[in-house]
């Protein structure tokens, strides 16, 4: 193997630990050390790193699957279109659905006065 290919795994292989390391140590902090008001860029930081994590989930894993082998052989500048493409749709639409939801929860919890364990039940469902 190249020294610059060792070295270019090595490198990716720290960041990823890091990355990792990040993500367990802030969760650690937001859900037993931090503020009990979720408020402040850490919130929005913790909330935005959840969301990209939603990619290993069941239903859009497979998907995963499906892009590599549609932006293989395309050349780099068509594959890497189609992958940017399908990352800012699968982005747009959870955050689409994440701001109708808070928006119907906040008209049925605030306004209408509803429990918000049925709220939450009917978003599911109809989510579902």
């Amino acid at each position: 193997m190249p020294p610059q290919q060792t070295t270019f795994k090595t490198t990716l292989a720290i960041v990823a630990v890091g990355i990792f390391a990040l993500i367990v140590f802030g969760a650690i902090w937001a859900f037993f050390l931090g503020p009990a008001s979720p408020v402040g860029f850490g919130w929005y930081l913790f909330s935005f790193a959840a969301g990209i994590s939603m990619i290993v989930l069941p239903c859009t894993f497979p998907l995963a699957f499906v892009i590599v082998p549609l932006s293989m052989g395309k050349g780099v500048v068509k594959g890497f279109g189609v992958a940017l493409a399908f990352g800012a749709g699968v982005a747009i639409m959870l955050s689409m659905y994440g701001v109708i939801a808070a928006a119907v929860g906040e008209v049925a919890v605030g306004t209408l006065g509803a429990p918000l364990e049925t709220v939450k039940n009917w978003l599911y469902f109809v989510a579902g």
